[in-house]
């Protein structure tokens, strides 16, 4: 519960409480929210279909996609938050974890939830180190955490949700909006030849 839209295999699906929620807004800014909201869930539907595209997208956030999940340990399994956008946790950045380098994924972090609240918006990003698949850190205590993945969106709790959201920037406003992180908008369009 919470997710306004989501996708299936080839499929985009709003909610209706997303459309209860537009009709809070003018014409021009519900179009304009519905364009980014929609470019957001085309892109989980080309990164589910096209594997270059997706390695494509997710290196302009610093994302290398892998051949498999880590092993995640049960306890850390146990935390992770189903999204019908991410698939698998089957990628990887570098980020400075204890002072040293090291390879993590990011993961959708469900912290203990009390009844009544939205548990999609209590979702929060933590990292799991690929040499140790049993330890969970939440981003927060990562330093250079917005400096791997840019700080176009704070919507972060997967790589695939970060791409997705500078992909929706990228295509609906180019590069004629300010952002934090220029340098992805513009990585986005060049691989995609515009």
């Amino acid at each position: 519960p919470g997710a306004g839209a989501y996708t299936h295999k080839n499929e985009i699906y709003l909610t209706e409480e997303e459309f209860s929620e537009l009709r809070r807004y003018d014409r021009a800014s519900a179009l304009n929210y519905l364009s980014v909201m929609v470019a957001h869930e085309i892109s989980h539907v080309l990164t589910r279909n096209d594997p270059a595209f997706r390695r494509s997208l997710y290196r302009t956030i610093g994302f290398t996609v892998d051949a498999k999940e880590p092993a995640f340990s049960d306890d850390v399994r146990a935390q992770l938050l189903s999204n019908p956008d991410v698939e698998a946790y089957d990628c990887h950045g570098t980020f400075t974890i204890d002072g040293v380098k090291t390879e993590a994924t990011i993961v959708s972090y469900l912290p203990p939830f009390t009844s009544g609240g939205n548990m999609v918006q209590s979702a929060q990003a933590a990292l799991v180190p690929l040499n140790d698949p049993g330890r969970l850190i939440m981003a927060s205590e990562v330093p250079d955490f917005y400096a791997v993945v840019g700080s176009n969106t704070d919507y972060v709790i997967a790589a695939e949700e970060c791409a997705a959201d500078n992909f929706s920037y990228a295509v609906i406003y180019g590069t004629g909006r300010s952002y934090k992180n220029p340098e992805i908008i513009s990585a986005i369009l060049s691989f995609m030849g515009q």
